[in-house]
């Protein structure tokens, strides 16, 4: 009797096949590539944890309607 992992892997290889030659993936697969060359370009960032660390907590400044 095949345990669950490996029916799960069973389940996984065949639905991956299904999708291998997809267009709308490989379009995305394509997006995702050229994301990450403009984030290692520095052009844009990653959004996610994007909160100050303790260290710099302390350079919060608020200001409205400033004129410089």
């Amino acid at each position: 009797m095949p345990t669950i992992e490996k029916k799960l892997i069973d389940t996984i290889k065949s639905e991956s096949q299904k999708f291998k030659d997809d267009p709308k993936i490989k379009a995305f697969e394509a997006a995702s590539h050229e994301f990450k060359h403009l984030v290692e370009q520095g052009i844009i960032k990653e959004r996610g944890y994007n909160l100050l660390t303790v260290e710099n907590a302390h350079l919060n400044r608020l200001q409205f309607n400033v004129k410089e």
